[in-house]
C-alpha cells in the first residue's frame, strides 16, 4: 500500500499470532496518515483512506505505542470541555482533522473512499462498507452496511444493525435496525429481524474471502513492520455506545446469503 504523511497504525496487531494476514491491505490501496485498523478487516483494491490533517502530529511519534498514548491522553481521558475545544478546533482549522478508526472483521471494498477532514470517522466491528461508497467524518457502529455508492456527510451517524442502501446520501442519523435510502436519504421502514443477521453473515463472508487472498501480496507486501501495534485492546473511540442487548443475541450468524 502506499503510506506516507504520517503512520497508519494495525490495532491489536500480534493478538496471540505474527500471522501477517490478520488483516488483507490490497496492495493498491491508498492509506494515508492517522488510520486504525483492527484484525480481520479488509482494504480492498482501489479505496482510499486519508486522514492526513490529523490534529496529533502524525509523523512526530518515536513509536506507534506513543501514538495510542498521544491519542489516549488527547482524545479519549481529557475532560469534556477539552474535547469540545479539540473537536471545535478540528472543525475550524483546515490544518486539523481527525482521525480513521475501524474495528475488527469490518471490509472497505473496492473504490471505496473514507476521509477525517472534520472530525474523527469512527467506523465499528464487522462493518460492510460497499464499492465506491464514501464516508467523510462520520461514525458508522458495528454491524452495519453501507451500499454501494452511498454517500455519508460530515456529522452523520449509521447506528448498529441499520443498512444504508446503495447511492444514498446520509446527512442524518441513522437510527439502530433502520433502512435508509434516497437523496437525501430517508427512513423507508425497519429491518426484520432475518435481514439483521443477514448484515453479520455479509461481514463474516467477507473475513473468510479476504483469507484467500492473501496470494496477491507478493505483489506490493500486506502489512509492514512499522505500522503494526503491539496494543491487545480496542481503542476505546470505536466503543458503541448504541448497542444493545440485540447484539448479544445475534452473535450467531444466519445460513442465509445476502448481496451488497
Amino acid at each position: 500500500p502506499m503510506l506516507r504523511r504520517g503512520q497508519p497504525i494495525i490495532i491489536g496487531y500480534n493478538e496471540g499470532t505474527d500471522d501477517k494476514d490478520a488483516v488483507f491491505i490490497a496492495p493498491c490501496s491508498t492509506i494515508i496518515g492517522a488510520v486504525r485498523i483492527g484484525l480481520d478487516s479488509s482494504i480492498w483494491y482501489g479505496s482510499v483512506l486519508r486522514a492526513d490533517n490529523c490534529s496529533n502530529g502524525m509523523g512526530h511519534h518515536l513509536s506507534t505505542l506513543d501514538q495510542i498514548q498521544w491519542e489516549q491522553q488527547h482524545w479519549i481521558n481529557s475532560k469534556d470541555k477539552q474535547q469540545q475545544n479539540e473537536a471545535e478546533s478540528r472543525t475550524n482549522n483546515l490544518n486539523q482533522g481527525g482521525a480513521i478508526y475501524i474495528g475488527k472483521g469490518t471490509n472497505v471494498q473496492d473504490g471505496a473512499i473514507i476521509t477525517a477532514r472534520k472530525e474523527h470517522t469512527l467506523i465499528g466491528d464487522y462493518v460492510t462498507i460497499g464499492h465506491s461508497a464514501q464516508i467523510h467524518s462520520a461514525r458508522v457502529d458495528s454491524h452495519t452496511l453501507i451500499g454501494m455508492g452511498a454517500v455519508l456527510c460530515p456529522g452523520s451517524h449509521v447506528q448498529s444493525f441499520s443498512f444504508v442502501a446503495a447511492g444514498a446520501v446520509v446527512k442524518d442519523t441513522v437510527k439502530s435496525g433502520e433502512l435508509w435510502a434516497g437523496n437525501p436519504a430517508r427512513k423507508l421502514r425497519d429491518l426484520t429481524e432475518v435481514e439483521k443477521q443477514k448484515l453479520i453473515y455479509q461481514a463474516e463472508e467477507y473475513v473468510k474471502l479476504s483469507k484467500i487472498q492473501t496470494g496477491v501480496m507478493a505483489l506490493g507486501g500486506n502489512v509492514p513492520d512499522d505500522v503494526t501495534a503491539t496494543s491487545t485492546e480496542q481503542h476505546p473511540l470505536l466503543t458503541d455506545s448504541t448497542a444493545t442487548s440485540e447484539s448479544t443475541n445475534s452473535s450467531t450468524s444466519s445460513n442465509s446469503t445476502t448481496s451488497n
